[in-house]
């Protein structure tokens, strides 16, 4: 998840491959959740990035997607989305560890109460 909402874009798959292999990770689950950043939610990551990365920096956020379509003014904000990006891809990351790692602890108890009665 963490590669996944990172700025990294193109790379991703190839990231998330070679830290499974390296890490010893099971490499479909890691390469499932490195996809969470497919086509139809790209326009909401990138302006989620955006909003969450004028806020870090203190800054006003007046972007609009008709400023982003005739102008192409992406560059003012390029350093907004990289902070906001790597803001939102810890922020969602951490939140993904720990609601995984509450779900898994709630399966496992079920299962110990089985063995153990």
């Amino acid at each position: 998840m963490l590669i996944g909402l990172s700025p990294l874009w193109g790379f991703q798959t190839l990231i998330v491959i070679f830290l499974a292999v390296l890490f010893k990770l099971n490499k479909t689950i890691a390469f499932a959740f490195s996809n969470v950043s497919f086509a139809p939610f790209i326009p909401f990551v990138l302006f989620i990035s955006l909003k969450i990365g004028h806020w870090v920096l203190g800054t006003e956020f007046n972007f609009t997607f008709e400023e982003a379509g005739a102008n192409f003014e992406v560059i003012k904000h390029l350093k907004s989305y990289i902070i906001g990006s790597i803001t939102l891809s810890l922020i969602g990351s951490f939140t993904a560890g720990i609601c995984g790692y509450i779900i898994l602890n709630i399966f496992d108890r079920k299962k110990i109460a089985l063995k153990n009665g």
